[in-house]
């Protein structure tokens, strides 16, 4: 299953909602391109379902190179991980153990839907 790319940084995301998701969330924590490109395409984003926001991004959206398999939605984030991109500059001792955690809170939600 082919995904879509982020139309402003080119993040691959398996499905419309998810990409919706990366965009808003991009902008709502200061990034201006996001934010810009949303406002210019989106102007009520903020009111906007993920699935309604994933409608209107999807159009501007190329089609991503990425294979997703159902389900599987944390490859894409590991392989952009590794190459660096949007939101990769270093982060304070603060601002790293906030990522850390969530990361090991999704971790757990995972492996607690899994079961």
């Amino acid at each position: 299953m082919s995904g879509y790319e982020c139309p402003v940084c080119g993040v691959p995301q398996a499905e419309a909602d998810h990409l919706a998701n990366h965009v808003a969330f991009a902008a709502m924590l200061d990034d201006a391109d996001h934010e810009d490109w949303l406002d210019a395409h989106a102007p009520d984003w903020n009111e906007l379902s993920p699935a309604e926001l994933g409608e209107v991004v999807v159009e501007y959206a190329p089609a991503s190179d990425v294979e997703f398999e159902e389900g599987d939605h944390a490859h894409a984030e590991q392989h952009f991980a590794q190459e660096g991109g949007y939101g990769r500059d270093d982060l304070g001792g603060d601002e790293q153990a906030i990522v850390e955690e969530a990361m090991e809170l999704t971790r757990e939600m995972r492996e607690d839907g899994e079961e």
